[in-house]
């Protein structure tokens, strides 16, 4: 939760800095320009549902780290100039395409494995490390990216920043490996199967 929340607000937060003050954009440009990452995030999210519960959370995971991971290597390249749609838009598209599944594969596997009696406990726990995330990255992306940020933007800031944040995905991505429970998340909870009719 802590990489998927961090990374991915980062990346918004980068991402719109670099559309309006590095290429000029309005607020409500960039808004739309957001929407297909807004699907993407969508999309991720549902497809991720579904494939946790018939692969396991483990493979859903890597390949949602992987996808960030190379998103970020995509935006890595952004330039100063040039057809923002085709430099930055699939970058954008393929981050938030990753980024849906990390949600669902840190819920499922931190409340998938815990009792009833202690979910409030984890979700609580999981829900602090989606805030605390989101602030650090986000305050990382601005350190990095600060020279991207001045009066004068310069596009350095922001490909550095977003290199940054593609050795991040890519090392979790590694980590995950071993750090996330392999198999599909047990049904914790479930009500008990209907008792068995006799002839």
């Amino acid at each position: 939760m802590f990489i998927a929340a961090g990374v991915l607000t980062a990346d918004l937060f980068l991402g719109s800095q670099y559309l309006q003050h590095l290429r000029g954009l309005s607020a409500l440009e960039t808004g739309l320009f957001f929407l297909p990452a807004a699907l993407a995030l969508m999309t991720g999210a549902i497809a991720a549902g579904r494939l946790v519960g018939t692969v396991g959370t483990r493979p859903v995971a890597v390949a949602g780290l992987a996808l960030v991971a190379i998103g970020n290597g995509l935006l890595a390249g952004v330039p100063a100039g040039g057809n923002i749609y085709a430099e930055a838009l699939p970058g954008t598209v393929v981050f938030a395409l990753g980024g849906g599944p990390l949600f669902v594969c840190a819920t499922t596997s931190a409340l998938g494995r815990a009792s009833l009696r202690e979910a409030g406990l984890v979700s609580g726990i999981v829900q602090t490390f989606n805030q605390l995330g989101a602030a650090i990255c986000v305050a990382v992306a601005s350190t990095v990216a600060a020279a991207g940020l001045t009066s004068t933007p310069s596009v350095d800031g922001f490909t550095g920043a977003f290199t940054v944040f593609t050795v991040a995905a890519a090392v979790a991505a590694v980590l995950s490996l071993r750090l996330i429970p392999s198999g599909k998340p047990p049904m914790t909870g479930a009500p008990p199967p209907p008792p068995s009719r006799r002839g």
